[in-house]
């Protein structure tokens, strides 16, 4: 699927970014206050062809190149890719890639020892992301001189404006970034989170009413009277939640994204947790599991995966629902009459708002650079410009048109063999065909356009679906909120974050709405005490920002 990759993040030492830094100061400065290219600066070669705005490079320049990509995380495989999408990019850029990969302590070892690779894409959200434009050349000189085609026609112009840095230069490009013009369309997007049932279960019960908190206690007690079965023959269980989060603003916080309720009101950061509709629900979702309707491993495993993909629960709210995805059709496949299907659950009552559920903001996911000493910085600006494109969007995720797939009413359609793929193991498909495989510049919005909805398997399209009402841009303002962080404020941050995880379990664990209010209070004095004033201010001041840049 389009967004189903597992965003997994990465912790940095503070003496990671002092080699960063390190290195920055030995290199030529990127500041720019005349506005010229500085491309001398760099010492660009000379392009192999004469350049056009209107034609992109990679059809002219039918010369070969080897070149390094760094994938920032420990997990991304490693070498050179042996699928079909990737000796398609070759063949269409005459680029060969060697995909390496590591977490951030890898990645200050290259940059300290000189060796850095000629692509570099990391987590947007790593603390390496507002030093690696000190070890990068600027997108905007290399495409003027190598591929002008890049500013004209390939790269958005909402993201171009919103990722220049101060002195005016594009040093990184991101992936998966939604712009106001993508929610305005809403043509292929989609949210990443829902309240999903078993939709046998869900008619046993009479197809109740779940987003009153009346509603949805009285059917979680409904379904535990019926004493069902899942798949592996044990008890189903009323409700289940993921792994809980520590963050008040980010997709972790599920109920507040179920309840409407804001990140930021009146160009400030918004309290979420102290919202009255967010503690009424936490006094619900308390309620419930003292009746033992919740799943009382909520509180301690990692993984839901297997009750999802078993049917053990009836309700499950799901955060990330492209984390999720593969698990519904596992079920699905082998007990049709009992898939999940999302439903109107937990929501706010009180008229103020309602629910708001994102589906990606301009934050995005990766940020992508071209390093300072890539060994061929035209062919690298050639094959960014490429995957930026259309034609390089649907080749890295549909393959050859006519060969992987057709185009049918303004979608493209995967042949037989690769739908069935697709709908009966969709786990499988990034290994077999490479579909995707390189996420770095993926365009979720062009990409889910051009799939449409049958790009989720067949289990998971009426959940996907039921977002689109729903969909409302509520990340992009707090896009790198924390940039301004103090080495403190970001030790403060961490210890809030755990606090909050510690009070949302006490939270499911005590035994009366009074108890409720007490742990409330209690982590709001832990925030006071661990200088939460001043988190709330640097990213007030990151948030302004923002707000200047989207509008």
């Amino acid at each position: 699927m389009i967004m189903s990759k597992v965003l997994k993040k990465t912790a940095i030492a503070i003496t990671g970014l002092a080699l960063v830094t390190s290195l920055a100061g030995c290199t030529s400065s990127t500041s720019s206050t005349s506005g010229k290219d500085d491309a001398a600066k760099y010492k660009l070669p000379k392009a192999k062809i004469t350049v056009d705005a209107n034609t992109p490079s990679w059809q002219k320049d039918k010369s070969k190149a080897s070149l390094n990509w760094f994938f920032g995380w420990d997990w991304f495989a490693p070498g050179q890719l042996d699928t079909p999408v990737e000796k398609y990019i070759s063949e269409d850029t005459g680029v060969t890639i060697t995909y390496k990969s590591g977490g951030d302590d890898k990645l200050n070892s290259l940059i300290a020892s000189g060796t850095l690779p000629d692509i570099i894409t990391v987590d947007g959200g790593s603390p390496l992301v507002k030093d690696l434009d000190k070890i990068a050349i600027p997108l905007d000189i290399l495409a003027k001189k190598y591929d002008p085609y890049f500013l004209e026609h390939a790269a958005d112009p909402s993201i171009v404006k919103f990722y220049s840095a101060a002195d005016g230069h594009l040093y990184k490009y991101p992936n998966f970034a939604y712009t106001k013009a993508d929610y305005q369309a809403k043509d292929g997007l989609y949210g990443n989170g829902a309240f999903v049932v078993r939709k046998d279960l869900y008619e046993k019960i009479g197809s109740p009413d779940m987003s009153t908190p009346q509603g949805f206690l009285a059917a979680l007690e409904a379904v535990k009277k019926l004493n069902e079965k899942d798949g592996n023959g044990k008890a189903v269980i009323p409700f289940g939640i993921g792994t809980i989060g520590s963050d008040s603003v980010g997709t972790d916080a599920w109920l507040a994204d179920f309840l409407g309720i804001p990140n930021v009101k009146n160009g400030k950061l918004y309290d979420r947790f102290n919202d009255p509709e967010f503690i009424k629900w936490m006094k619900v979702l308390s309620q419930a599991n003292r009746e033992g309707l919740l799943d009382p491993d909520a509180t301690t495993q990692t993984d839901a995966a297997p009750k999802i993909s078993n049917g053990t629960y009836f309700a499950y709210a799901s955060a990330n629902l492209n984390g999720d995805s593969y698990l519904f059709p596992a079920w699905a496949s082998s007990n049709p009459s009992a898939a999940y299907e999302a439903i109107d659950g937990p929501s706010s009552k009180d008229g103020s708002q309602s629910v708001a559920l994102s589906g990606g903001s301009i934050t995005g996911w990766t940020r992508t650079y071209i390093s300072k000493t890539s060994k061929n910085p035209e062919k690298a600006m050639q094959l960014i410009t490429y995957l930026v494109s259309e034609e390089g969007q649907a080749t890295n995720y549909f393959g050859r048109e006519g060969t992987d797939y057709t185009m049918v009413n303004g979608k493209a359609v995967y042949n037989q063999a690769i739908q069935d793929i697709k709908n009966n193991h969709p786990d499988q498909m990034d290994a077999k065909y490479g579909f995707g495989k390189n996420f770095a510049l993926e365009n979720g919005s062009y990409l889910s356009k051009l799939a449409g909805i049958d790009q989720y398997p067949t289990a998971n399209q009426q959940i996907y679906d039921w977002t689109v009402p729903y969909l409302s841009d509520t990340q992009s303002v707090t896009t790198d909120m924390d940039a301004n962080l103090t080495p403190k404020d970001s030790r403060n941050k961490q210890k809030i974050n755990t606090n909050w995880a510690q009070t949302f379990v006490k939270i499911l664990k005590a035994k009366s709405d009074a108890e409720v209010d007490q742990e409330f209070a209690s982590f709001k004095q832990f925030r006071d005490a661990n200088g939460y004033a001043d988190i709330v201010k640097a990213r007030n001041e990151i948030i302004a920002k923002n707000v200047k840049k989207l509008n």
